[in-house]
């Protein structure tokens, strides 16, 4: 029995006593309407790759991150996934939860992470056909937890306790979470815990502004010799400090390889704890989409070759962000009706919806604590300045150089590259090759 069965409540709790349907937080959701007006071949990428395809054909011991800037339609995506999810043949159907996270989130961390997985909890036991009992009886536990005004640590103990008895009675399952980035860095470790808990039997689906900071490695198959491998099996045997016997996918199940080095045909896993995937629309596929979005949008005008000429530079400027390319169409057909080029005649100018969403990027940044503030935007503006990009070496010698002139930051030099690239929230881009 826990020291907390065994408290007394000695005062009632004007809160709990009364307890009612249960308020969640605000910022946390559980569904994400899907319109039906959405281009039907928008992800087709990445819905076709490797990636989806091996994450979403069995239980894998890694995790599918997608990720990209603002507007690249990360939530669009995540809302289309579980309705596929959920959509299947009714055998072949598993429990598919989703969360939603729709707002900053920088206090309340208990409390979020407890309705994290109370959704979890919840979700999970309406795609169960039976409950085990070990889990039915630590929900009821937390349930009266809740009614009886008990700590929060109590009731997240109780609920972790139901969500792990119920694993045991899946085969498997999913997991969507989308939004992580505006999770605070104490609640993403939290939220890197439950994870943890639930990868034995959930396969997990998450989406960020920013890719997790981690330079990869340039795995190559010791068979094929096919290089710079983002799916690959690692023979255990022989691991050692240098790259170890390595198997691509189409080698290792194809094939039916064994590891040249020891021989070993067994002891063979995937490094890894999550594939990453670049949420950018193909530029063959964007100008579709963007000749698509004007003939449903403007369905006065026709899609003449002229027309067509005006669309190339929408689709070319969105640089693969459905957002962008919305914007810039919308800035191109004017509010009466006809093409306008003026957007050729300012192209050293930003249209002002453009620019708005730099500007809420930039607001956020400027909610900071100062020196992290300081050398964030100084890093973006370094990054700005060079066509393509600065390296990390250079931007360290500048930014050093830029607090000797303040001294009052002269001590916050940030611990890692990694701080900056996380603060700017998906306005800095660390290159494959930094």
């Amino acid at each position: 029995m826990d020291d907390e069965d065994l408290e007394l409540t000695l005062v009632e709790d004007p809160f709990a006593a009364n307890v009612g349907p249960r308020v969640p937080q605000p910022a946390l959701t559980e569904h994400h309407e899907v319109t039906f007006d959405i281009y039907s071949r928008l992800f087709d990428e990445f819905f076709d790759s490797h990636e989806f395809r091996y994450w979403s054909s069995g239980l894998k011991n890694w995790h599918l991150h997608a990720y990209g800037g603002p507007g690249c339609g990360k939530t669009t995506l995540a809302a289309v996934l579980a309705h596929r999810l959920r959509n299947v043949p009714e055998q072949d159907r598993v429990p598919v939860v989703s969360v939603y996270v729709e707002m900053e989130v920088a206090t309340n961390e208990a409390e979020v992470l407890e309705d994290f997985l109370h959704s979890i909890y919840s979700q999970l036991a309406l795609g169960m056909a039976e409950a085990a009992d070990d889990s039915v009886t630590a929900y009821a536990s937390y349930q009266q937890a809740c009614t009886d005004g008990k700590r929060v640590a109590y009731r997240i103990k109780m609920l972790r306790r139901a969500v792990a008895s119920q694993l045991p009675m899946l085969t498997r399952a999913f997991l969507i979470l989308d939004g992580y980035d505006r999770l605070n860095e104490a609640l993403k470790l939290l939220f890197d815990q439950v994870f943890e808990l639930l990868s034995p039997k959930i396969d997990i689906f998450i989406t960020r502004r920013v890719p997790q900071f981690k330079r990869g490695l340039d795995v190559v198959c010791d068979v094929c010799w096919r290089a710079s491998l983002k799916l690959y099996w690692e023979c255990q045997k022989c691991k050692g400090p240098e790259q170890s016997f390595a198997l691509c996918y189409d080698c290792r199940i194809d094939e039916k390889e064994i590891c040249r080095d020891c021989g070993n045909d067994i002891s063979f896993t995937e490094p890894y704890d999550h594939v990453e995937f670049n949420l950018r629309v193909p530029d063959e596929s964007m100008s579709d989409y963007v000749e698509w979005s004007f003939e449903r949008e403007y369905s006065d005008a026709k899609l003449s070759d002229e027309n067509r000429q005006l669309l190339q530079p929408v689709a070319k400027k969105a640089h693969g962000n459905i957002t962008m390319a919305k914007l810039r169409l919308e800035n191109l057909f004017s509010r009466t009706g006809s093409m306008s080029t003026s957007m050729d005649k300012v192209s050293d100018r930003l249209p002002r919806n453009i620019a708005a969403i730099f500007d809420a990027g930039i607001k956020r940044i400027n909610q900071l604590p100062e020196g992290l503030r300081f050398l964030t935007l100084a890093a973006i503006t370094l990054a700005a300045n060079e066509l393509n990009g600065i390296s990390l070496k250079d931007m360290g010698v500048s930014l050093r150089s830029a607090l000797l002139d303040a001294a009052a930051l002269a001590n916050q030099m940030p611990r890692s590259a990694e701080d900056l690239i996380r603060s700017a929230n998906g306005l800095l881009e660390l290159a494959s090759n930094s």
